[in-house]
């Protein structure tokens, strides 16, 4: 069993799974959820480290790793036991994206599709000078610092300071997904913004190259959360590509799940 913090909300199979950004929580998908998962099956969990889960986190170059086998985890039993006989909608902003993608690599079993929002491959030096320039989180506005606590709890100042320091403090140096991308089977849907400051269009582009079933939707709000900047937009593009899946191959490879008609 995981000791993650997760919630499930019962609905049609196959489930989503919603990831959450960098040094964020479950908690940001919460405007956007009803409308994108209506009627389905939802798994919101935070990532170790952040939100309610427990602050066991690695923040060397290790972390991404670990945050695959926890979502494998959850996902083979953590959550539910008939997560283990299902595979499953990911769909994950920024760092959310990038375990969604290690996890449709390493995985193959527990994903049906990916959808990754403004998500990163590797720590490209334009990105890691945009986490710089954030400065330290007591700096940070107001409104800003509450959302966080509201989140994290009382050390959510550390829990930030911790995510800052993973992206610049040289951690991710050598961490790179472009290696891995053609293991992923699935269909994957990259949704990216022209003008993001925190993930250049690079990353759609080494997506888009290195996946063998890949489709790309393009914004242009200058947001690092297009899915919340055009929500409209990002809700329709996602069930549509829901919709081109059908609903076969929602149980593991050879198959259906039972139960489902």
């Amino acid at each position: 069993m995981t000791d993650l913090a997760w919630t499930e909300e019962p609905g049609e199979e196959p489930a989503a799974v919603l990831l959450h950004e960098g040094a964020g929580s479950r908690s940001a998908w919460d405007r956007l959820r009803p409308a994108l998962t209506s009627g389905r099956r939802t798994l919101t969990y935070d990532r170790r480290g952040f939100g309610r889960s427990p602050r066991t986190a690695s923040f060397a170059a290790d972390h991404f790793d670990q945050a695959c086998d926890d979502l494998a985890t959850l996902l083979r039993g953590g959550g539910t036991q008939r997560d283990a006989a299902r595979r499953h909608d990911l769909v994950g902003h920024s760092d959310g994206g990038s375990v969604a993608l290690l996890v449709a690599a390493r995985h193959p079993e527990l994903v049906r599709s990916v959808t990754v929002v403004a998500t990163h491959v590797y720590a490209d030096p334009a990105t890691v000078r945009a986490v710089a320039a954030m400065g330290a989180p007591r700096g940070w506005d107001a409104r800003v610092q509450r959302s966080y606590a509201a989140q994290h709890g009382d050390d959510w100042e550390r829990v930030v300071a911790d995510w800052l320091g993973l992206w610049t403090g040289g951690a991710l140096a050598r961490w790179d997904l472009r290696r891995e991308l053609a293991a992923i089977s699935c269909p994957v849907l990259v949704v990216h913004d022209r003008r993001d400051p925190l993930s250049p269009v690079v990353h759609a582009a080494a997506l888009t190259q290195g996946l063998p079933d890949v489709r790309v939707a393009w914004h242009d709000t200058g947001s690092h959360r297009p899915h919340l900047a055009d929500r409209d937009g990002f809700i329709d593009e996602v069930h549509a590509f829901w919709t081109s899946l059908g609903r076969a191959d929602v149980g593991p490879a050879g198959g259906a799940a039972a139960g489902l008609v």
